[in-house]
């Protein structure tokens, strides 16, 4: 004998599913009343049809696509900021240092190794578009330059190098400097101290303002740049990432495909491989108190050599949190 909610069962139901432009949420309703005047409802009926299940899914997403399309972009993400506990207003007075160092990787195992041209034009990069964007936030930068090429790894033994990808390699030791002039003593602490930001913004347990902290000679250091180049407060960004040939990445991919193609008898199929990338690192220190008081870590895909990669991304996703100077309140368009 059935009872009423065993016939209810099999009544077909009318589904409304909903799309609020506004939330850009998805939201399920079963005979929706006067839903409102935000929401964009979409009728159809449940059926054992697969085709028409199919087209339904279809339309859903095009109409998808098209409202988060014209929904404001969220700021960049702030997730990996670190702040001081007490930060101190930075002024007008503002140093820009940058050191990048950038690796190839080609389809040879051999050919793995750090390309100085690659790292000089991503330094290059980096450095012209950290300034430009500073200066529209109001920042006053008295003076930028690229000391070295790998003042970051500083002290971590020998390196193998090319001067270019696919030429001849060599070991060395980093850093290796790029800029003139016979102050060996401001070019010393210069390297201590973009070294000493790189292993406070990479750090995994310690605060980064901690972690900066304990080398001895960064005060001293600190003191000298500012004596030197009257500034009080420096701006560090440090890049550290990979070029992957395109012949690598496509190796990768179809061999990754293959294997998982045959492993599942053609079910799955799944591609992997390594892709470009850089580490990108910011730190803010000031240097009448030798704190670090501001740092963000974020890592981006695609060839850093490149003008492209920078351009429109890089520097706003990186700096956009980083708060203006003194007296000014205005935060650059997007």
């Amino acid at each position: 004998m059935k009872t009423e909610e065993d016939r209810n069962r099999f009544i077909p139901r009318e589904t409304k599913v909903c799309f609020d432009i506004t939330q850009v949420k998805l939201i399920n309703r079963i005979r929706p009343n006067n839903p409102a005047n935000t929401t964009m409802c979409i009728p159809f009926s449940l059926s054992r049809n697969p085709m028409k299940h199919n087209l339904f899914l279809i339309l859903l997403f095009c109409l998808l696509s098209f409202f988060a399309g014209c929904v404001t972009a969220p700021p960049p993400t702030d997730v990996f900021i670190r702040t001081n506990a007490s930060p101190s207003s930075l002024g007008q007075n503002v140093g820009l240092l940058v050191d990048a160092v950038i690796g190839f990787d080609s389809s040879g195992a051999s050919n793995r190794c750090i390309s100085l041209e690659d790292s000089r034009k991503a330094a290059a990069h980096m450095l012209a578009e950290s300034r430009q964007f500073l200066e529209s936030k109001g920042y006053g930068i008295q003076y930028a330059e690229i000391p070295a090429t790998g003042a970051s790894f500083s002290g971590e033994g020998t390196m193998t190098v090319a001067e270019r990808r696919y030429g001849p390699e060599k070991d060395t030791v980093f850093p290796i400097p790029t800029t003139g002039g016979n102050d060996d003593e401001y070019q010393a602490a210069i390297i201590r101290v973009i070294r000493q930001a790189f292993i406070a913004t990479r750090s995994k347990g310690e605060l980064p303002e901690e972690q900066f902290r304990t080398d001895p000679e960064i005060p001293a250091s600190l003191r000298l740049i500012a004596q030197r180049k009257n500034v009080d407060h420096l701006i560090v960004v440090i890049g550290n990432g990979r070029i992957v040939s395109a012949g690598k990445q496509l190796g990768q991919s179809i061999a990754t495909s293959i294997v998982t193609t045959v492993i599942t008898a053609g079910l799955v199929t799944e591609t992997s491989r390594h892709v470009s990338f850089l580490d990108s690192l910011v730190a803010v220190i000031d240097l009448r108190t030798s704190e670090l008081t501001w740092s963000n870590a974020l890592r981006f895909t695609g060839n850093p050599a490149e003008p492209a990669f920078y351009k429109g991304k890089w520097s706003k996703t990186l700096l956009y949190h980083l708060p203006p100077p003194s007296g000014v309140s205005s935060q650059p368009s997007k």
